[in-house]
């Protein structure tokens, strides 16, 4: 497990990096940066994503990887997640979101996967792509300072498919798949301009030149 600790240390070395070098208010500039346990797109993952400015709509693309000693073989995979809060609140120090849905599309990389049944197996001999699905996403998130804590539930479509038809042999709580991150935010917020009024605000007379010069230094 010690790997997984470095991966953590050096997910957040690197988003440090990347606000740093990056943070000049450009559009292409991520919107935050996220790590992942679980949750049906590998044992851990990190990506990049994007929201809108009240952060309600956020999309993201991840990176996972889930390695041969938990999942019996090494599996690379990428993942485009879209999600909506639908039930939240703003607290004085924290927003919280009750309730997020979305979904997600999720591809793994590897000869032994496919997305249509191989040529020497008869046709719709699997029935669903072993390279692909696409799954439900359930969760909700607590945010605080540039970080978002959030959690979730998963659904492959394949799991939901195969549950309707198969209701009596297989329990709903088995086709989710729970996962957990954290994401933090790598645009800064454009700071309103403070307007000072009243007796804080030292009358200047003087030069053009020397009421220019105090401004700066006030």
């Amino acid at each position: 497990m010690k790997w997984y600790y470095l991966f953590l240390i050096g997910f957040q070395c690197l988003s440090s990096l990347v606000f740093a070098q990056f943070n000049k208010g450009s559009s292409l500039l991520p919107h935050h940066a996220q790590v992942q346990y679980a949750g049906n797109i590998g044992f851990v993952s990190a990506g990049i994503g994007y929201a809108t400015k009240n952060e309600k709509l956020q999309a993201d693309v991840y990176y996972g990887y889930l390695p041969k000693s938990i999942g019996g073989t090494t599996i690379h995979s990428i993942t485009g997640k879209f999600t909506a809060s639908l039930v939240d609140k703003n607290y004085k120090k924290a927003d919280v979101s009750f309730l997020n849905l979305g979904f997600l599309v999720n591809y793994a990389f590897g000869a032994q996967y496919f997305l249509f049944s191989p040529e020497n197996y008869p046709y719709n001999y699997y029935r669903f792509p072993t390279a692909a699905f696409v799954g439900l996403v359930v969760g909700g998130s607590y945010k605080k300072g540039p970080y978002r804590f959030y959690y979730e539930v998963v659904a492959a479509d394949r799991d939901m498919i195969s549950f309707v038809n198969n209701s009596s042999s297989i329990r709903f709580t088995e086709i989710w798949s729970f996962g957990a991150g954290v994401k933090m935010k790598l645009r800064k917020d454009k700071g309103k301009q403070k307007v000072l009024v009243g007796k804080n605000v030292p009358s200047v007379s003087g030069s053009p030149e020397e009421i220019a010069a105090y401004s700066c230094n006030w």
